[in-house]
């Protein structure tokens, strides 16, 4: 079985159920690009009272809100505007919030969000997804691949490695967001 050290260097042993290797992650479905973090799970993301980054293999269990509603309009202070924006008034950001789980059965809510969104989406800019069914499309099949839905292999949900990053928002709780993440 897969064996993650924690901070100490003591093996932490996952379920039976995970993967073997972490070569068994299917890392074409997504690209992780902070090597020098190592793996952990999310029992050590949550545990983390402290803001911080993470590396974790994860399955993707549910996804909000339908794709259709992934992107919204990005407020006036957003900064400035991208080529690919029609106007500054018509400036879009990715909000999208997945249930991941690790081979330990923890299972948080982590956050796709403004420029990690816009990296995990690379070839798909955020935009009004809901008036382009072409770019609707995309993203479904994106998503299906995520949680299963295509490419089921063995009838298992695919392993994806992801980066994490914890925060506090601004009433003082911690978030787990997606980050420095590209979707294949």
């Amino acid at each position: 079985k897969l064996v993650l050290r924690n901070a100490e260097g003591f093996p932490r042993s996952v379920a039976w159920w995970g993967p073997n290797d972490l070569a068994d992650a299917p890392t074409r479905l997504a690209q992780h690009l902070s090597s020098n973090i190592p793996f952990t799970t999310l029992r050590h993301v949550r545990m983390s009272n402290v803001p911080g980054k993470f590396k974790c293999l994860l399955r993707v269990c549910t996804i909000w809100p339908d794709v259709n509603n992934f992107c919204h309009r990005a407020p006036p202070d957003a900064g400035p505007p991208r080529e690919a924006d029609a106007s500054p008034e018509e400036r879009w950001s990715y909000l999208v919030r997945l249930t991941v789980e690790d081979a330990t059965c923890s299972c948080v809510k982590v956050y796709l969000y403004a420029e990690d969104g816009e990296m995990f989406f690379a070839e798909v800019p955020p935009q009004n997804v809901g008036a382009c069914s072409a770019i609707g499309s995309v993203l479904q099949k994106k998503m299906d691949r995520l949680t299963g839905r295509q490419e089921i292999q063995n009838g298992e949900v695919p392993w994806v490695p992801m980066c994490l990053k914890t925060y506090h928002d601004l009433d003082g709780n911690m978030q787990i967001r997606i980050f420095d993440t590209v979707m294949l």
